[in-house]
C-alpha cells in the first residue's frame, strides 16, 4: 500500500509540474528590435543594437557602466550591450498583478557564465515552472536584475551599483508536451544608477514582492 501511495503520489508531483506554465530562462534569441525600432538586428556578428524604449518585446540588456559594456570588451565599439555577468531574480505569475512568485533567483558564484553573448542573459537548459500558471499559455513575468555579485539583493544594487528592473511582461510559455519558452516578451532593460526617487520605487517594488512571495508560504 505504501509503495503504491508513493507511487501515486510521485505521478501527481510531475502532473502538476507538467500542467504549469514552464520557461527557459535565456534570452538567447532576442534581437532588440522590434516592429521596427531598436537599431540594427544583431546576429553575434554585427551592428550594434541600440536601447530603446520602444522595445517591449524581443529585448536585449544594455548598460551607462563603461567598464561592463561589450565593446569595452571586444566587441564593436561604441556597443552599449552587456558583456558581463549578472545576478538576477526573475518573478511571475498567471496575471500581471500576480507575477509575485520567485521563478528563479541567479546570485553570488550562481551567475558565473551567465552572460553568453552580448546583452544576452541564460542559466544552463533547466526548465523552470511559472507557479500557478497553465502549461503552453501566456504567463506573466518581471526580472530583477543587477550587474556582478557585489550586492545580493536588487534593493542593495539600485541604491549603490548598475541595475533595472523590467516591469511585468507578457511571455508564452511551454509545458506538457511543448517546449519551454525563452524570455521573448522581454523588452529592452538598460542598467543606469537611477535618480533617488526611482531608487525608491524600484527598492519598494522589490521589497513588496519579497514579502508578498513570503506570505504565499505561509
Amino acid at each position: 500500500m505504501k509503495t503504491i501511495l508513493g507511487t501515486l503520489l510521485a505521478l501527481a508531483l510531475i502532473l502538476n509540474s507538467h500542467g504549469q506554465g514552464t520557461i527557459f530562462l535565456n534570452n538567447f534569441q532576442n534581437t532588440g528590435v522590434y516592429n521596427g525600432h531598436g537599431g540594427e538586428a544583431f546576429t553575434g556578428s554585427n551592428g550594434s543594437p541600440v536601447y530603446s524604449s520602444l522595445v517591449t518585446s524581443n529585448g536585449l540588456i544594455f548598460t551607462t557602466d563603461d567598464s561592463a559594456q561589450a565593446g569595452n570588451l571586444g566587441y564593436t565599439a561604441g556597443s552599449k550591450l552587456l558583456g558581463v555577468d549578472v545576478s538576477f531574480q526573475l518573478f511571475g505569475g498567471p496575471t500581471p498583478d500576480q507575477a509575485t512568485n520567485i521563478v528563479a533567483t541567479v546570485i553570488g558564484n550562481n551567475i558565473t557564465g551567465d552572460n553568453v553573448n552580448w546583452g544576452q542573459i541564460g542559466y544552463g537548459s533547466s526548465t523552470f515552472v511559472v507557479p500557478n500558471t497553465v502549461a503552453n499559455n501566456t504567463v506573466y513575468l518581471q526580472l530583477f536584475v543587477w550587474e556582478g555579485n557585489q550586492f545580493s539583493t536588487f534593493a542593495a544594487a539600485a541604491a549603490g551599483g548598475y541595475a533595472a528592473a523590467s516591469g511585468v511582461f507578457a511571455n508564452p510559455s511551454g509545458g506538457g508536451a511543448a517546449q519551454p519558452a525563452p524570455l521573448w516578451g522581454m523588452p529592452d532593460i538598460i542598467f543606469a544608477i537611477p535618480e533617488p526617487s526611482v531608487l525608491a520605487l524600484a527598492a519598494l517594488a522589490a521589497t513588496l514582492l519579497i514579502r508578498r512571495q513570503a506570505k504565499s508560504r505561509v
